[in-house]
C-alpha cells in the first residue's frame, strides 16, 4: 500500500494500517488518552500524562497563574495531538470543573477533535449527537441589560448556585441563569444540554454584545468538558470555580 505513495506524505491512518496489518504485536492507539497525574511521575499505560498539581490544592493563593499555565499546557498538547493525526481524545480520571472546561476548550470541535469522557456509566463521547436539545427541561432566565462590559452566566445542574453568585457579583451584574433540576444521564443527554446552554448564551451575546463572559458552573465535570468543547464563537470567557476558603475565584480563561 505504501509502495504506491513513494515520495509523498503518508498520513497517520495509512501508516497505522501498514504497520498493524497482520501484525498483532503492533499496538498504535487511534485515540489519545490523557492522564492528569497531580505530581506523580508515573502515568497509566498508553496514556499521556499532564501534571496538574501546581495550585491545585491551594487554589486560593494562585488560581490565575495556575490556570493560565494549565490552559497553555492543554492548548500546546492539542497542537501536538493535531500534528500527530489524533482526532479523538479520552480522559478517564475525575477532573476539577475548571480543568474539565479547559480540556474541552483546548480540544474544541472546530479544531476537529472529539472527546471521550469516562464516567461510571461508561465513556460519553461528544459526538453522541441527539436530535435536539433538552431546553424545555432547563429553567432559563434571560439576561436583561445594559451590559457594562461583561455578561455573567450561571449554570447549575441539580443544585442551583444563583444565590451565591449574586452575592459574589454584586448589584448591577447582568445575569443569564440556567438550571436543570435533574442529573444528566447519558452522553446524548449531555450533548442535548450543551445545545440548550450554548443556544441561550449565543442568543444573549447577540442581543447584549458583551466584551466578555464570566461563567459560574455547578454540575458534573463531563458537562463542563462538553461545554468547553463547544464554547466557540463567543467572547473571551473566564471560568469561576468555588473555593471553600476564597469563595468564587477566576481560573481558566478561554478566548
Amino acid at each position: 500500500m505504501l509502495h504506491a505513495q513513494r515520495g509523498k506524505k503518508v498520513g497517520r491512518n495509512d501508516l497505522y494500517a501498514a504497520l498493524s496489518d497482520g501484525n498483532p504485536l503492533v499496538d498504535i492507539p487511534r485515540s489519545l488518552r490523557l492522564d492528569f497525574v497531580r505530581g506523580r511521575i508515573e502515568t497509566m499505560p498508553n496514556h499521556l500524562g499532564l501534571d496538574v498539581e501546581d495550585g491545585g490544592r491551594h487554589m486560593g493563593t494562585g488560581a490565575v497563574p495556575y490556570a493560565a499555565n494549565l490552559q497553555r499546557a492543554l492548548e500546546n498538547t492539542a497542537v501536538w495531538a493535531r500534528g500527530q493525526g489524533y482526532r479523538r481524545v479520552g480522559v478517564d480520571a475525575p477532573l476539577r470543573l475548571s480543568v474539565a472546561f479547559g480540556l474541552g476548550a483546548a480540544f474544541r470541535a472546530p479544531s476537529g477533535f472529539e472527546l471521550e469522557y469516562g464516567t461510571a456509566g461508561g465513556s460519553w463521547p461528544t459526538d453522541a449527537h441527539p436530535p435536539g436539545s433538552n431546553a424545555a427541561e432547563w429553567t432559563i432566565a434571560t439576561a436583561e441589560g445594559p451590559v457594562d462590559g461583561r455578561l455573567t452566566v450561571v449554570v447549575g445542574v441539580i443544585r442551583d448556585p444563583l444565590e451565591d453568585v449574586c452575592q459574589h457579583a454584586g448589584p448591577g451584574a447582568v445575569i443569564l441563569h440556567l438550571h436543570l433540576p435533574r442529573a444528566v444521564v447519558s452522553g446524548t443527554d449531555v450533548q442535548a444540554s450543551v445545545r440548550a446552554v450554548k443556544d441561550a448564551v449565543s442568543a444573549a451575546v447577540t442581543r447584549l454584545k458583551p466584551a466578555g463572559i464570566d461563567l459560574f458552573f455547578l454540575g458534573p465535570a463531563v458537562l463542563a468538558a462538553a461545554l468547553g468543547h463547544r464554547w466557540n464563537a463567543l467572547p473571551p470567557t473566564t471560568f469561576f470555580e468555588h473555593d471553600r476558603a476564597g469563595g468564587y475565584l477566576p481560573t481558566i480563561v478561554v478566548r
